[in-house]
Parts: structure tokens; sequence; C-alpha cells
């Protein structure tokens, strides 16, 4: 089930959660970069971005391609391609 904030989202095709290695993961599929970036810069989106560097560390990563990664292949692609997210410190 994707998470309120996405549902009936415009030029979303899926979304897909896990947890590995006891790291949350979300997968999105969109019918275009224009769509993924409409829903990035709006919203509660925006709002997890603004505070993302507070809340947790991590690696983020979007790309085109003619098909989803298998999750098996998900934490190979952070590792090797994935943009490193850490905290800003706190004033």
């Amino acid at each position: 089930m994707p998470p309120k904030p996405m549902l009936g989202r415009s030029g979303l095709i899926s979304v897909q959660a896990r947890k590995i290695g006891g790291v949350h993961h979300t997968v999105t599929l969109w019918e275009s970069e224009a769509a993924m970036r409409a829903y990035l810069v709006t919203g509660a989106h925006l709002g997890a971005i603004k505070a993302f560097h507070r809340l947790a560390t991590g690696r983020t990563i979007g790309f085109e391609c003619e098909a989803p990664p298998t999750w098996a292949q998900v934490p190979d692609l952070l590792a090797s391609k994935g943009q490193i997210v850490k905290p800003r410190a706190t004033s």
C-alpha cells in the first residue's frame, strides 16, 4: 500500500517499500521524469526532503530504465550510484 500522500498522484505507476538489513527502502516508478519531479517538490514529499537531514541518513538515487530494479539489486545500486545524504548540524 503506497503512503497516503502518494495515492492518486498523477504519473505514478507504482510504489513499493521494503526493509533490507534494517534499512527502509522505497522504489517508485513514474510515467516521466516531469511527473516524478512534480511530486518531489510539492506537499508531503517536500516536507520530508526538508526534514530528511534531521531525521535520517542514507542514499538516494533516481534514474531512467526500461524495467525497475529487483529488490536484490537495490542495495548494490544505492552503494554504487546513490547520493549520500548526511545529517546536518543543528544550531
